[in-house]
This record gives structure tokens, sequence and C-alpha cells, in this order.
């Protein structure tokens, strides 16, 4: 209803979730009900972790992904224990167990990715897997830091993100680009590792890399999915490079105007389609609700 373009996944568990029963079948329905039916929604196929899903449940996932044709998005390596006690129990590590079980392609794109060795970046880059990269829900639940310069060193298409709000919170995708640069410098202990063009970069075009998409830039040929910014806001001026005070200086309040798919979808703070004060009021309804469960 809103208009924005979405890439949807029902997440799969092993186990009854508070959205369904039987998570996997509610999944494969969704896919079914929206593959190639709506420009803005696109299925995906989200089995939550290989610690929360069986082998059996990866490899039905894994078929359905390539019968409708669909990006593979999944948890990888976010927590040293998940890491350990995936290695003590098969043998491997989660990346050589899906490398070795040909999970991995350039459809495949993996959340977090914080603890993954030199072999296995490189398996990574070998198959052309695109990574997430979750900044501030990594440092919230003191996960780590992602290997990002030596992921994009090898080639790595990687992009940005929020992950949900329970370790995010805002969900400020602007704040998220500034923590990230400023993250890596401070990990590194180099002013220059990732800068703002490339937190810009992972924000826009890489994030439309990792899902096939032709968008991120205003070019001819390019999908019309714009956003416009306040540049009159104190936090904006003094104004010398657009890309830099997007990154360090502004917050998601600088967005004006949202343009999705050549429409537009929120015009000076206001969503166009929809009462956002409708949705707020239901969204602390349902909040209410599940707190008093």
């Amino acid at each position: 209803k809103i208009g924005i373009r979405g890439y949807l996944g029902s997440g799969i568990f092993d186990f009854p979730s508070p959205e369904s029963e039987k998570p996997f079948e509610t999944a494969v329905k969704f896919i079914k009900e929206y593959t190639n039916k709506s420009e803005l929604i696109v299925p995906v196929m989200a089995p939550h972790a290989l610690y929360t899903c069986s082998e059996e449940t990866f490899y039905k996932c894994l078929d359905v992904s390539k019968k409708y044709d669909l990006i593979f998005h999944t948890h990888v390596s976010e927590t040293k224990k998940e890491v350990k006690e995936f290695e003590e129990q098969k043998g491997v590590r989660p990346v050589e167990y899906l490398y070795e079980n040909e999970f991995l392609n350039e459809k495949f794109l993996a959340a977090h990715c914080i603890w993954l060795n030199d072999a296995e970046i490189d398996m990574f880059a070998e198959k052309r897997v695109k990574v997430s990269h979750n900044p501030i829900s990594n440092m919230k639940i003191a996960a780590g830091v992602m290997r990002l310069p030596e992921m994009v060193k090898k080639g790595i298409t990687v992009s940005l993100a929020t992950d949900g709000a329970a370790s995010n919170n805002s969900l400020d995708m602007v704040e998220v680009m500034k923590v990230c640069a400023l993250l890596h410098k401070v990990y590194t202990g180099d002013p220059t590792a990732v800068s703002a063009a490339a937190v810009f970069e992972m924000a826009t075009v890489k994030g439309a890399e990792s899902l096939g998409l032709k968008a991120g830039l205003l070019k001819e040929g390019y999908l019309a999915d714009v956003l416009l910014v306040d540049l009159n806001e104190a936090n904006a001026v003094p104004y010398h490079d657009f890309v830099s005070n997007v990154v360090y200086s502004m917050h998601s309040g600088n967005v004006d105007t949202v343009i999705c798919n050549g429409k537009i979808i929120m015009k000076e703070r206001k969503l166009v389609n929809v009462d956002e004060e409708k949705i707020l009021e239901k969204t602390v309804e349902i909040a209410k609700a599940m707190v008093s469960e």
C-alpha cells in the first residue's frame, strides 16, 4: 500500500514462530503467491540460520529457491559461539559446509559474516556470494566486527543493512552508514579506511547489486528509486561535499521526498498512499498486546 519496493521472505525456523505454526510451508505459500506477480514485491527464500534450521530444511529451501530462481538469504557466522558449536557438531565451519554442499552462488545473500577466516572469504569471492553488513546490530549484541576491508579487497559485493529493531532500534540507514565508516576506522586504526564514498555506495549501488536490481544511480536505464534530502537543515550546513554531508552529518529526518518506481510515495515527510497516524496508532496497540501476553 505504501508503494515501496520490497524483497521479502517469510522467516524459516525448525520450530513454530508467532507468525506461523509451520514456517517453511508459510514461506512457500508466500513465494507461490507473489512470484512474478508484482514489480515491487519480490519473494526471497529466507531460512534463518544453520543453527535454527536442520540440514533437511536448508536443502528444501535450496530446492525451492532454484525452482523459482530466488535469492537465498540467511544469517552466517554471526557469533563466535555459533561457529564453534557448528564446527564441534559437523566437523567443519559454517561457510565450509555451505561451500562443500553447493549452497553458495551469486544469488546467496549472507547476513553478518563476522567470524569468517581467510579461506572462507576466498570461498565467498569464488562463488560471488553477496554479503549484508549490519554494523549497528553487531555492535549492540557485541557479536564482533566483520572483516569488511578484506572482503572488499577480494571483490565481494557488500551492502549495508539495519537488521531488526530488536538489535538496531531506529532502523535508520543513514545512521548505519556513519557507524559503518567510524567503526572500521577505529577498528583498523586507519582514519582513511572505509570512506564516506565507500559506505554511500554500499547503501545504494551495492544494495541494488545484491538484489540483482539495476538501481542506486541517477542514470538512464536505472530504476527511478530516488530520495530527495533537505540541504537547508542545520545539520546539512555548510554544504561542501554531498556524500560526506549525508554520511557524517545527516540522518533519516533529512529525507524530504521518496520516489519509488517513478512514483512519489512520500512528500514533505508525509506518506502519500497511507494514513501514517493510523499506522502508528495500530503499532502501539499491537506492541501493548504483545507485552501484556
